[in-house]
């Protein structure tokens, strides 16, 4: 996993730094597809604040913390960022399910069901035309 560090309104001790690089280590306990993750660290005169940003594949995760110091504010993005990356591992897990586990949750229709009669089709001349949609020009003009 690739890890980009900024600091914006001020420099940011290294200490933090490794503070926010371990903890954002962490993460991929929970979801081992993160490819990378980007800190945005902003200093304002009361208030810290961690955009945090975590690629997986095909998605993108965001959460941001806010507190007194960094380290508050690194806990606060980096748990709201774990709930979301446990949902997506879920929601994951969900749709890869095997048919095997499928029919054992029964949510499996049996294919070789003949009690829903399909509807007869068409012959090849008869196919009605497709009516255009409302407000759309008429084709060719």
């Amino acid at each position: 996993m690739r890890l980009r560090i900024s600091d914006r309104g001020g420099e940011t001790p290294p200490s933090l730094k490794l503070y926010v690089e371990q903890q954002v280590q962490r993460l991929s306990r929970i979801y081992e597809g993160i490819l990378e993750a980007e800190a945005t660290l902003t200093h304002e005169k009361h208030r810290q604040t961690l955009d945090l940003r975590v690629h997986v594949n095909g998605k993108t995760h965001k959460a941001a913390g806010v507190g007194d110091n960094l380290r508050v504010a690194t806990d606060d993005a980096v748990s709201k960022l774990r709930r979301q990356l446990e949902r997506h591992k879920a929601k994951q897990r969900r749709h890869s399910l095997t048919a095997q586990e499928l029919a054992l949750s029964g949510k499996l229709v049996d294919d070789a069901d003949d009690s829903i009669p399909l509807p007869e089709l068409p012959a090849t001349g008869d196919v009605p035309r497709r009516r255009r949609a409302r407000g759309s020009p008429p084709k060719g003009a």
